[in-house]
């Protein structure tokens, strides 16, 4: 088959569970495929790249470097012609225009990387996606993106991630089109819009054109490919066709769940994720504000450790206020680094799969939960981990956990055979595969 997928990122190193997953997925592809990809960066960019090409030699990149002033494409708001842009760009207004937008973004992100928010909900809501759009799209990227996809004929084009949905509007007519949704944009913002203390009507009516947009953009699309089954339920729950919706678990990179062995663990709680992503933010600062003043009435002994890249500002200013926390920065060996400490995942925001999840277990690494956390996973409360929203609660969950040897034991063994039953890396390719078949076939009887 020939392929192309076009991704947000460089999917190397392997630094996020996005990565993992779509590595993964090329690894086991590219020997009997031709794959191109495509994906936006920066000239500093260049060496990963090389990197990958020398491990992927029968891989086809097309990268984009991003100019420094490349205007975003704002698909979410409202179109202009090109002479209503010549006017607008030429124009004395425009000027006040950018000088007031550019005042107002670098105020957001002072605020962003020099305030600690005691408040949960004002975090939240200074940071939503509902009032901070993350722009990925460039005209210039946009051509790149046509260009290519119209040069060859592909026999599919896949597009991941919400930001790139609306590039089926460029793509070949006759192209067959697949849409991988790692995170339901329209239920993260409901999530976010919850934790907000008092939402305002025209929030919630942001929030209700999104998911509007969102299901319209997904159903032009002939396959939709979500990782879990809940986020499928919640699509046709949404009036999308079931026929449409194919289900396939992302993979973390593991050769076999032997390679560690249960290691009794004490007083060091992990969390795993960088601060770009909100829900992570959202989590540690959760941890923080919420959860921290009954851990310390429990104990003096704990230490917090949070592994992935966070803004030095950040880290900084919550080390101060913190100092039960670390912050460890890009942890070569994350199996090996895991293993012996109890993994916490705060999260309350989003959809999809939690790498991080499928990284504790591979590590032998016993696992506190929220719900939100575990959503969409084949693990359970009492059984493979701790399952707990309450902030006191999480607090004595820790506790006792990082008390309780044998219950570790119990969590670690328990989960390590779901991950082998349930989510080994060859049946999730296998998934995968077999889905990429399906549409192959299907393609090959149309042109018959």
């Amino acid at each position: 088959m020939k392929t192309l997928f076009i991704i947000p990122y460089i999917p190397y190193p392997l630094d996020s569970g996005g990565s993992q997953a779509f590595f993964s997925m090329v690894e086991n592809l590219e020997h009997d495929n031709d794959i191109h990809i495509i994906f936006p960066g920066t000239c500093q960019d260049a060496d990963r790249i090389r990197e990958l090409e020398d491990i992927w030699k029968n891989v086809t990149f097309y990268p984009y470097f991003y100019a420094k002033d490349e205007k975003p494409v704002d698909f979410g708001g409202l179109y202009m012609s090109e002479e209503e842009k010549q006017y607008y760009h030429s124009s004395f207004l425009s000027h006040v225009f950018n000088f007031y937008d550019s005042l107002k973004r670098k105020v957001a992100r002072y605020r962003r990387h020099h305030i600690i928010y005691d408040d949960c909900s004002a975090l939240a809501r200074r940071c939503s996606l509902l009032t901070n759009r993350d722009y990925y799209l460039t005209e210039g990227f946009v051509r790149h993106v046509e260009n290519i996809s119209h040069r060859e004929k592909y026999d599919f084009i896949q597009v991941e991630f919400y930001e790139f949905l609306p590039l089926y509007m460029i793509l070949p007519k006759d192209s067959f089109k697949i849409f991988v949704h790692h995170e339901l944009r329209f239920i993260r913002l409901d999530n976010e819009l919850g934790l907000f203390r008092d939402p305002t009507l025209s929030e919630k009516l942001q929030v209700e054109r999104i998911r509007l947009t969102e299901l319209s953009m997904l159903d032009k699309y002939d396959i939709i490919i979500t990782l879990t089954d809940t986020d499928k339920k919640i699509l046709v729950g949404q009036h999308i066709d079931s026929n449409k919706i194919r289900v396939s678990p992302a993979t973390i990179t593991y050769d076999g769940i032997q390679k560690h062995e249960f290691k009794k663990c004490g007083l060091d709680f992990v969390f795993v994720g960088n601060n770009n992503h909100f829900p992570n933010y959202d989590g540690v600062t959760w941890l923080c504000v919420e959860v921290l003043p009954y851990l310390r009435k429990l104990s003096s002994e704990f230490r917090i450790h949070v592994v992935g890249k966070w803004d030095k500002r950040i880290s900084d200013l919550y080390k101060k206020k913190y100092p039960e926390i670390s912050f460890e920065g890009f942890v070569g060996d994350l199996h090996a680094y895991l293993n012996g400490k109890i993994s916490i995942v705060p999260i309350r925001i989003g959809s999809g799969m939690r790498m991080k999840i499928l990284d504790a277990v591979n590590s032998f690494s016993p696992v506190i939960t929220t719900s939100k956390g575990i959503e969409g996973q084949d693990f359970y409360d009492g059984e493979d981990c701790m399952i707990v929203d309450d902030p006191e609660q999480f607090a004595n969950a820790m506790i006792s956990l990082a008390k309780d040897e044998d219950l570790q034991r119990k969590f670690t063994e328990n989960a390590s055979i779901k991950l082998v039953r349930i989510y080994p890396k060859d049946k999730m390719l296998q998934i995968r595969s077999g889905i990429y078949s399906e549409i192959f076939r299907k393609i090959s009887a149309i042109d018959e």
